[in-house]
């Protein structure tokens, strides 16, 4: 176990000494360990990896270790290992014993803004994928727009909420991610949860590596609902060198092209009169908002979808988004919602009687 990282500020330039070699240096401590000791920056990326498959979150690893290790640098360091060595991940352990689904579901959302304080936790749900987003939104979307045997589609399925939430409420689903390391987590997710539960009529999600681009493994109008949460622009970045990764693209306007094609990828694999729901946000650069939901809403129409729903879902405990008004900050709020947009594949001659209307 390293000693105590010590951090020194000298006309606001960080100096920060090595709990390794004792120097005194600037700049950042994961990167004075890859380049100074990398063998033994090595070996505590295995440890990182071993007590997250104890069922420890970054946030718990880092208080472990004394140092200057943000849960930020061991979360990116976990799945960049997991991504290099395509490590499985089948027994990682449970943070909490599981827990029954609630039976009746108080958490019903009944208007166009929804808050849910405190994250869902019952069955395998955890909060140890970044950006994940909580199983109150997913249960409410599959009780709203899904029926029992209908088929699911998650094209970012990240840490499995959404094929957790299938299982639990009898849904099919197919969840796909460009993450090795997401892909890990699920499926070990889905594991842990067949142990615990009998799955009525078969029904374990497919989970599968795939580009959401190109979901070449699912049927032309096959799919009965769709919901996902793509990235927002760059703000997270969840690979470290996967190509076709979204969140690696520092263009947004390449962004938004790239989004296009996922639109039309989700119109094909749609079946007509039914929905696909987004949750997306926007960020800030440099003190300036960059409005990726708007453009993200506008991509999706282009495609030829139809808008439904704009649904305010407002943020709690987001360490991204943290961003208080100072004296001297030229922004003034911090940004604390995101854009749930529900969309619904029509007929083309609705859609075209509609704007015939619309002129007249």
């Amino acid at each position: 176990m390293l000693s105590t990282c010590r951090v020194f500020y000298r006309k606001g330039v960080r100096f920060f000494s090595c709990p390794a070699c004792k120097e005194m240096t600037r700049g950042s401590l994961p990167v004075h360990f890859r380049k100074v000791h990398p063998d033994l920056w090595d070996r505590y990326r295995h440890d990182f990896l071993e007590l997250f498959k104890q069922g420890l979150s970054a946030t718990q690893i880092m208080r472990r270790y004394r140092t200057f290790f943000t849960s930020k640098v061991i979360d990116r360091e976990i799945r960049h290992l997991v991504e290099e060595k395509n490590i499985r991940l089948d027994n990682v352990a449970l943070t909490n014993s599981i827990k029954h689904a609630p039976r009746c579901f108080t958490e019903k959302a009944r208007t166009s803004v929804w808050s849910f304080p405190k994250r869902g936790d019952w069955s395998v749900h955890d909060g140890r994928y970044p950006g994940n987003w909580p199983p109150q939104v997913v249960r409410n979307l599959l009780c709203a727009y899904t029926r029992r045997g209908d088929t699911v589609l998650d094209p970012f399925l990240g840490g499995g909420t959404t094929a957790i939430e299938c299982m639990l409420l009898r849904r099919k689903c197919i969840g796909t991610d460009l993450s090795p390391y997401a892909i890990a987590v699920s499926r070990s997710k889905i594991r842990q949860l067949q142990r615990h539960m009998s799955i009525a009529g078969g029904w374990v999600p497919k989970i599968m590596k795939n580009d959401c681009r190109s979901l070449t493994s699912v049927k032309t109008s096959s799919v009965d609902f769709v919901c996902g949460q793509p990235p927002y622009w760059n703000a997270v970045r969840y690979t470290a060198a996967e190509p076709g990764d979204l969140s690696r693209i520092t263009d947004p306007n390449k962004f938004y092209t790239e989004m296009s094609l996922v639109a039309s990828e989700i119109k094909r694999v749609l079946k007509t009169g039914k929905r696909c729901a987004v949750l997306i946000g926007d960020v800030r650069r440099h003190g300036i908002l960059v409005p990726v939901g708007f453009n993200v809403m506008s991509v999706f129409l282009h495609a030829g979808l139809e808008l439904q729903e704009i649904i305010i879902k407002v943020q709690h405990n987001d360490r991204s988004s943290r961003f208080y008004a100072t004296k001297n900050s030229k922004v003034k709020f911090r940004l604390a919602h995101e854009y749930l947009l529900v969309f619904k594949k029509t007929r083309k001659r609705l859609r075209s009687s509609i704007r015939r209307s619309s002129k007249t």
